[in-house]
C-alpha cells in the first residue's frame, strides 16, 4: 500500500541511476536519482540484513512507488525474532517494514558511525584459537 496521510513528501524523481552497495561494493541495483543525493547510499539485501543492528538510529528516506513519493523517517528499533525495522516518519507515524523489501536512501552516517560497524564486522568475524592456541 502506499502512504497515504504523509505530509511531507519528498516528490521522487524519474531519473535512475547504477550504484553499488555501499558496504560489500558487489551487488548492483538502478535507483531513483534526486538531485543532491550521493549515489552511493544504498545497501544490498545480503548486507541490510546482516547489518541490522547497525541501522537502528539511521536516518532513511523510504520510496513508495504507488505514490511516487520518498518519505523521510528514522530507524529507532529491531525486532529481531522477525528482523524487522520499525521507521518512525518525520509525521511520527511509524510502521515496522523488511528494508530490505524497499528502496531506502540512507543519509551518509558520520565516521563514527563507520567505525562502529566496522568494529562490529571484526567482532562477529574474529578468529579463535583451539583449546591448544592453535588458530583454526
Amino acid at each position: 500500500g502506499g502512504r497515504d496521510g504523509m505530509t511531507e513528501a519528498i516528490s521522487g524523481g524519474k531519473a535512475r541511476v547504477d550504484v553499488c552497495c555501499s558496504i560489500c561494493g558487489l551487488e548492483m541495483r538502478r535507483l531513483f536519482s534526486r538531485t543532491g543525493r550521493s549515489a552511493s547510499d544504498w545497501y544490498c539485501s545480503k548486507c541490510t540484513r546482516r547489518h541490522t543492528a547497525y541501522l537502528v538510529g539511521r536516518r532513511v528516506q523510504i520510496f513508495w512507488p504507488r505514490d511516487d513519493a520518498w518519505y523521510p523517517g528514522s530507524i529507532d528499533a529491531l525486532e529481531p525474532v522477525s528482523g524487522l525495522h520499525r521507521v518512525i516518519y518525520d509525521d511520527n507515524e511509524w510502521e515496522f517494514i523488511a528494508l530490505s523489501e524497499h528502496e531506502v536512501y540512507y543519509e551518509t552516517p558520520t565516521l563514527g558511525d563507520v567505525l562502529a560497524m566496522k568494529s562490529s564486522e571484526m567482532e562477529s568475524t574474529s578468529i579463535q584459537p583451539d583449546w591448544n592456541g592453535r588458530v583454526s
